[in-house]
């Protein structure tokens, strides 16, 4: 909190925000750090940042924050800039998986994988939303060997 206000202080509004983001991914429900975040929002309103992991944390973090319209808004944004990035299709499906947006859902986590085949975590996504939000169990059976490390040493070795 100290380092993000001596960045204020400074005129270094996309660093503070980045300490702000730091301090509400270690405890989303800090109150004075997401004040400062939204207050830098609308300082930084139309500045250009092309710094996707920050919007990307950004977007993480506003979903812990139960900030639903404004983690969408992000990751949607972040798509129209980067519509071929794994990691936001990824985070887009799990938020509508989190909203009951199942068919959008579906849409970006296979996204995700389609453009990511060999990432764990967009295959056990997927794999969970069809288990848990679908009842497909063949399906996700399907990824979840596909995500199994000892599936992946086996193919390597042969």
């Amino acid at each position: 909190m100290i380092l993000g206000n001596l960045r204020i202080a400074n005129h270094e509004f996309d660093a503070a925000k980045d300490c702000f983001l730091n301090v509400l991914e270690m405890d989303p429900s800090h109150e004075l750090a997401g004040k400062m975040l939204d207050a830098l929002d609308s300082k930084l309103l139309g500045h250009e940042d092309d710094d996707f992991e920050s919007h990307l944390r950004e977007a993480r973090v506003r979903v812990r924050r139960g900030q639903i319209d404004g983690a969408n808004s992000l990751l949607v944004n972040l798509l129209d800039n980067y519509p071929d990035n794994a990691a936001a299709h990824n985070e887009l499906g799990n938020l509508y998986c989190l909203v009951q947006n199942l068919e959008g859902a579906l849409i970006h986590l296979s996204r995700a994988v389609e453009l990511d085949p060999h990432k764990i975590r967009f295959l056990r996504d997927l794999a969970d939303t069809y288990l848990a939000e679908m009842g497909n169990v063949e399906e996700a059976l399907k990824l979840y060997n596909r995500a199994s490390p000892w599936n992946r040493i086996a193919s390597t070795r042969f």
